[in-house]
C-alpha cells in the first residue's frame, strides 16, 4: 500500500531518532510484556526455558496493518515436568524499533523500521532467546511533487534497466559515503533528472529496508517519519541510494543512476552548535534536530554585533567579541554578564576544561584571567611570555593549549605563515611553545587548531596564503603529540558526485562534544556548492562530517563525505561554528575511564570508574567503556 510520506503515523510515531535503535530498551508497552508469578526471583524449580518459534522472518509492506507474532515459553522443572510459562516470565527485546511486546508472548510490529531483533524470555537467572528478522518495504509518494497514480507500475522489475546512460538521473546531493547522525532529518535529497525522464523513483536498500519514494521533482525532503524509516532501520549501518527515471512518452526502459552509500550513526549526536550569522550580526544556536536556529546573543532589544565567540566545554559560559574586538563573557543559558565589555580587548578566546579560567588572544598576545571575576591570573598581569600566537584552544586534559604561532598575527582576523604549536601547562606555570606542524613559508599557513574531545587529535586548517576568506583552506588533523598531518580529503574535496574539487574554503573546524568513543564529528564552514540549491555562490555555509579515527591511527583519511547542516538559513552567510554541551539539556552520564567527558562537565576522566572487560547489567554505567550503557542486557 502506498502512503503519502507526511501522513504516516502522525499520532503514533515514536521519536526514535533521538535514541539509538540498537541499544537496550525497556520492554515495549510499559509492563504489558512482563509475566507474573515469579516474584522477581524466578519460578521455583525452573531449570530450563525454550521459546517457540525460535526464529521468525517478517516482510512488511503494508504500513497500516501491524503484524503480530505469538511466542510460547515452555519451562522444564527439576522434577522433570514441562509446562507453558508464557504468562509467568518476563519478555523483552534488544531492539524496539521494529516492534515491541504488548502482552506476555505477544510481539507487535511498529511498521516504522526493519532490522534484527533478539527476543528474550526470562525468569530469574534462567533465560531463552529467539530471533525476529523484519524486512521493511515502505512505499511513499512525494506530497511536494506528486507522481501519477500507480507510479510503481512504471518501474516494473521486468523492464530493462539502463545505467550509465546520458538519459539516466545523477545524484548530486548527498555525496557518496556520507554519514548522517540519526537525529538529524529534513535532508534534501537532490538529483539531476535524465534527459527525458518525467517520473522518478528514489530507492534506499539495505539488508532490512527496501524503501521507494515516487516523485515528479528533482529533489525530495524526508519528513520526520520517512527519516525514521531510514535511520531506525539502519542505525550503525548504511543504505544504498539510487534514483531511477522513466520517460512517460517511452516508458519501456528504466534509466537508473549510479548508486551511492549513505551511512547512519549508531546513536544520536548531541550538543548545541553556536554559530555566527551575517544577517543577524549575532550568535545563533541550534541542535541537530532543530528545524531552525534561534538567535542566542545579543538578544533584543540590543542590536550590538557580537562575533568570534567561544564556549566552555560544559556549555555554561560564552566569550564574545562585543561590538568589535572587545571581550564580553556571559553565562549560558541565562546570558548574565560575567565579564563586561571594556575590560579586555579580544580577538579569540578559550576556556579551561572546568571553565574557571579564560585565555584571551589579541593581536599575537595571550592573557589568562579568572572566568568569574576577570582578574588576571599569573605573573605579568596574566600575560604569557609569547608573541605572534593566536587561535588558542585549551586541551580537554587541561595540560596545555594549542595555538597558531605566526610570522604575522597583528591582525586578529587575518594571520599568515603560521605553525601549529602546543604551549604546555602544569596547573601553575606555562612552558615554551612546542611546534607540532611547522610552516615552511608564506604559502604554508596553519591556523584554527582544535582538540578532539579525548585530547588525542588536533583538527586545524591549512591554506596557501593568508587565512581570511581563503579559498584554498582545507581541513587536516595531526596527533596531539605531533606527527604526520592527515588531509581530510573526502571532507574537503568530495562535493556532490565529484571528487577532487578544489578551493572549497573549508575552515573553522569544531568538534562535537562526544561523550563516548567511536565515530567523532566536526562542523566547519565552507563555500562549496550545496547540491542544486547553492551553485557557484561561494557562500559561507556550515557543513558537518563524521570521522572514523581508527583509520587515522593507520595514517589514512578518516573522513566520510560532509553534509550541509539543515537547521541553517540558506540565504544567510554562516561561519564560526562552535559545538559544546547543551546547557539547556544537561546530560546525566557517569564518568568512566575512557578518555572522554562522559558526564559533560568539561573534564575528562575525573574520579572515573575503571573500564572492565564485561558490561554489568542494569547498573546504569558503561562498564566496558564502549560508549554504550548496559548493552547486551535485555530488560
Amino acid at each position: 500500500m502506498r502512503t503519502i510520506a507526511a501522513a504516516v503515523f502522525a499520532t503514533a510515531a515514536v521519536a526514535a531518532t533521538a535514541g539509538c535503535g540498537r541499544e537496550d530498551v525497556e520492554l515495549g508497552g510499559g509492563d504489558a510484556g512482563a509475566g507474573t508469578g515469579d516474584g522477581g526471583g524466578g519460578l521455583p524449580g525452573l531449570v530450563d526455558l525454550s521459546i517457540t518459534p525460535d526464529r521468525v522472518d517478517l516482510d512488511i509492506a503494508d504500513l497500516t496493518a501491524p503484524q503480530t507474532v505469538t511466542f510460547v515459553a515452555t519451562g522444564r522443572f527439576d522434577d522433570g515436568s514441562e509446562r507453558d510459562v508464557t504468562a509467568n516470565v518476563t519478555w523483552g527485546v534488544d531492539n524496539d524499533a521494529p516492534g515491541a511486546f504488548t502482552a506476555p508472548g505477544t510481539w507487535v510490529s511498529s511498521n516504522r523500521a526493519g532490522g534484527p531483533v533478539t527476543v528474550e524470555a526470562r525468569s530469574g537467572a534462567v533465560a531463552a532467546t529467539a530471533t525476529i528478522t523484519v524486512v521493511f518495504r515502505p512505499t511513499l509518494d512525494d506530497p511536494a511533487f506528486p507522481p501519477p497514480p500507480n507510479a510503481d507500475d512504471l518501474f516494473d522489475p521486468s523492464k530493462p534497466v539502463s545505467t550509465g546512460d546520458p538519459a539516466a538521473p545523477r545524484i548530486v546531493y548527498p555525496a557518496h559515503e556520507v554519514q548522517f547522525p540519526v537525529n538529524v532529518y529534513r535532508i534534501l535529497f537532490q538529483f539531476d533528472p535524465g534527459a527525458d525522464t518525467d517520473v522518478h523513483r528514489i530507492r534506499f536498500t539495505s539488508d532490512y529496508l527496501d524503501m521507494s519514494v515516487y516523485t515528479t521533482g528533482d529533489r525530495w525532503q524526508a519528513d520526520e517519519t520517512a527519516w525514521q524509516f531510514l535511520a531506525d532501520t539502519n542505525a550503525g549501518g548504511k543504505v544504498v541510494m539510487t534514483v531511477a527515471g522513466v520517460d512517460l512518452d517511452a516508458p519501456d526502459t528504466i534509466y537508473e543512476s549510479a548508486p551511492i552509500d549513505v551511512y547512519f550513526s549508531r546513536s544520536a549526536v548531541e550538543g548545541a552548535i553556536y554559530y555566527w550569522s551575517t544577517s543577524s550580526e549575532g550568535v545563533m544556536k541550534g541542535v541537530l534536530s532543530d528545524p531552525a536556529p534561534t538567535k542566542f546573543y545579543s538578544t533584543p532589544p540590543s542590536t550590538t554585533c557580537v562575533a568570534c565567540h567561544t564556549v566552555s566545554r560544559d556549555g555554561t559560559r560564552m566569550a564574545v567579541g562585543y561590538d568589535g574586538e572587545d571581550l564580553q563573557e556571559i553565562a549560558v543559558p541565562a546570558r548574565d554578564v560575567l565579564i563586561p565589555a571594556g575590560t579586555y580587548p579580544m580577538g579569540w578566546a578559550t576556556f579551561s576544561p572546568d571553565g574557571s579560567l579564560l585565555m584571551i588572544a589579541d593581536k599575537g598576545t595571550l592573557t589568562v584571567v579568572d572566568a568569574d571575576t576577570g582578574a588576571p591570573v599569573g605573573p605579568n598581569g596574566g600575560a604569557l611570555a609569547v608573541t605572534g600566537v593566536t587561535h588558542p584552544d585549551w586541551s580537554p586534559l587541561g595540560d596545555g593549549v594549542v595555538v597558531a604561532q605566526c610570522a604575522s598575527a597583528n591582525k586578529n582576523k587575518d594571520v599568515q605563515e603560521c605553525a601549529i604549536a602546543r604551549i604546555p601547562f602544569d596547573g601553575a606555570a606555562w612552558g615554551d611553545p612546542e611546534v607540532l606542524v611547522p610552516s615552511t613559508g608564506p604559502d604554508d599557513n596553519n591556523f584554527f587548531p582544535k582538540y578532539s574531545p579525548d585530547g588525542r587529535w588536533i583538527a586545524y586548517v591549512h591554506a596557501q596564503g593568508k587565512s581570511k576568506d581563503q579559498p584554498t583552506s582545507e581541513l587536516r588533523i595531526v596527533p596531539a603529540t605531533g606527527g604526520d598531518p592527515i588531509v581530510l580529503d573526502k571532507a574537503n574535496r568530495r562535493v556532490g558526485p565529484d571528487d577532487g574539487v578544489a578551493d572549497t574554503g573549508s575552515t573553522m573546524p569544531t568538534w562535537a562534544p562526544s561523550t563516548h568513543p567511536g565515530t567523532q564529528w566536526l562542523a566547519f564552514s565552507s563555500t562549496r556548492d550545496y547540491g542544486k540549491v547553492l551553485v557557484g555562490d561561494k557562500a559561507d555555509q556550515l557543513w558537518v562530517v563524521a570521522l572514523d579515527l581508527t583509520r587515522a591511527e593507520a595514517g589514512d583519511d578518516p573522513s566520510y563525505a560532509a553534509f550541509w547542516l539543515p537547521l541553517q538559513d540558506v540565504t544567510e552567510r554562516n561561519h564560526r561554528a562552535f559545538w559544546a554541551h547543551d546547557a539547556d539539556n544537561p546530560c546525566d552520564g557517569v564518568e568512566v575511564c575512557d578518555e572522554f567527558d562522559n558526564d559533560c562537565d568539561g573534564i575528562v576522566d575525573e574520579d572515573c570508574l575503571p573500564c572492565g572487560a564485561d558490561e554489568v547489567c542494569f547498573d546504569g554505567a558503561d562498564n566496558d567503556c564502549d560508549g554504550l550503557v548496559d548493552e547486551g542486557c535485555i530488560d
